[in-house]
């Protein structure tokens, strides 16, 4: 959800929450409830009688649980595929090189064709290693600007929505309609 986007509906939605019309709070995040914001205020608006600690510390769960956990597992398999990719490469590529110095050590005359395609096929297994490192290194870096943008948008939209919620600043009346 872009940044902007996501101030106009917190615009819309918390003085709905300081006036207590939970209600059509709740109407407003289910129209958005494929969005990870609008769902942790459904939550929040669902449990609000905990109150505000109790609240905050769900929120931080569900946040971790729900919404991190996820995709901090896609990005471990990213991260496992970068580290492994070259290493399968290099286990080729050293088979590729038994294969070649094998030919030459039989003693008997080899002729170079014969041992350019096993080094040919050593420089390719390195090659492969290589292209599935390079490619999911930038996507893992895409993954870890995407994910933290998207903790911080998430936060911040829920300290807004859980400040209507402190007994000091507001009264909201956790029974209202």
């Amino acid at each position: 959800q872009s940044h902007q986007a996501q101030e106009e509906f917190l615009n819309e939605l918390l003085p709905k929450l300081k006036a207590g019309a939970f209600e059509e709070a709740s109407e407003m995040c289910e129209a958005k409830s494929l969005r990870a914001l609008p769902r942790l205020i459904l939550t929040v608006i669902a449990n609000r009688r905990i109150g505000y600690e109790g609240l905050r510390e769900q929120v931080g769960e569900l946040i971790q649980r729900d919404l991190m956990a996820p995709l901090e597992q896609k990005m471990g398999w990213v991260a496992t595929t970068i580290k492994s990719g070259p290493l399968l490469g290099l286990f080729g590529t050293v088979l590729s090189m038994i294969a070649a110095f094998g030919r030459i050590g039989t003693g008997e005359k080899v002729a170079p064709h014969m041992i350019a395609h096993d080094i040919s096929i050593a420089l390719i297994c390195t090659a492969l290693g290589l292209a599935t490192a390079i490619p999911f290194s930038y996507l893992l870096a895409s993954l870890n600007i995407r994910s933290k943008e998207l903790l911080e948008g998430v936060g911040s939209g829920m300290t807004h929505v859980l400040s209507c919620f402190r007994p000091a600043k507001n009264k909201v009346v956790a029974h209202a309609r």
